[in-house]
């Protein structure tokens, strides 16, 4: 009672002062406690309002996918790793391929993928289930960032990846890591901050010849929205 008296009879510009930092004094506790969760948990939690947040990636769904693979081929088999509920299927059928497969850490996020193709859940920090020289295009996008053991993921794309074939990865530019709403719950996924530089050195390392691509957003060509890091094994 006491406080709401002494308030009353405090002057507008203290009040105003004491709202403001009573603000930040919130708005900072809410940042440092929200929920870190790893990337399975994370995008499982988002499995059915993933597509919400696709808009702000469209300078990579414009990607044309054709100029990456050659014009006669036979027995083309694709793996898209992090492929989540498919938001880089549209991009990827247009080329064809005899096989795609779908592989995800997160198995809710994955089942919400439109295509009557297999799906593969296991951890990409780990060995791959796949055999030698099996596939002829790998597509990582979005998720280098989720990625703690880079050589790690390099070397075992370079093992599964026929003699000519490329690993393609998409790498948005992120300054700090987002916070999903989801149910009234907020959260964040745990990620690392590589840059495309780095990855780029550490393709080099596990024997890729790679190089950068900048990818500019649609609507302004003078804004850089990511990149593309296009690694092939010779």
């Amino acid at each position: 009672m006491r406080i709401i008296v002494y308030f009353n009879r405090t002057p507008w510009s203290l009040k105003i002062v004491f709202l403001i930092i009573n603000y930040y004094v919130v708005m900072t506790y809410d940042s440092k406690h929200v929920e870190l969760l790893i990337p399975e948990e994370g995008y499982n939690r988002t499995k059915d309002e993933y597509k919400k947040y696709r808009p702000h990636l469209n300078s990579f769904y414009s990607l044309d996918f054709r100029r990456f693979v050659p014009r006669e081929r036979k027995w083309f088999r694709v793996l898209d790793l992090g492929a989540g509920d498919g938001r880089m299927y549209d991009q990827l059928k247009v080329i064809n391929p005899d096989e795609y497969i779908a592989c995800d850490c997160a198995k809710e996020l994955l089942s919400k993928h439109p295509g009557r193709i297999k799906k593969v859940v296991c951890d990409l920090e780990k060995d791959r289930p796949f055999e030698d020289e099996s596939f002829n295009l790998l597509s990582a996008f979005f998720l280098l960032e989720h990625i703690e053991n880079t050589q790690h993921f390099f070397t075992e794309a370079y093992r599964i990846l026929q003699p000519e074939g490329q690993l393609l990865i998409g790498h948005f530019l992120q300054r700090r890591l987002f916070t999903w709403t989801i149910n009234g719950e907020k959260f964040k996924i745990e990620q690392f901050p590589h840059t495309i530089e780095e990855l780029e050195k550490k393709a080099q390392e596990c024997w890729f010849h790679a190089g950068i691509m900048p990818l500019r957003d649609v609507c302004d060509s003078k804004t850089i929205t990511g990149h593309l890091l296009v690694c092939e094994k010779k």
